[in-house]
């Protein structure tokens, strides 16, 4: 499961192990920009570096917006 999408990913586990759902809560909602706003040129260097296993295996990648 994927924090991005977990609610969608926690209803495939219980569809997979024929268990009923339940609504997860959603606390510290906030309205903010995308995240690639917070994100200079060096900072993304610095990610990519730290956290390349990762990257690679959630197959994540930085979004310009």
């Amino acid at each position: 499961m994927r924090f991005e999408s977990l609610a969608e990913d926690f209803r495939t586990v219980c569809g997979t192990l024929n268990i009923s759902p339940a609504t997860l809560p959603r606390y510290n909602r906030s309205t903010r920009e995308h995240y690639s706003k917070y994100y200079d040129d060096e900072l993304r260097k610095l990610v990519r570096k730290r956290f390349a296993r990762e990257i690679e295996r959630f197959g994540y990648a930085f979004e310009e917006q």
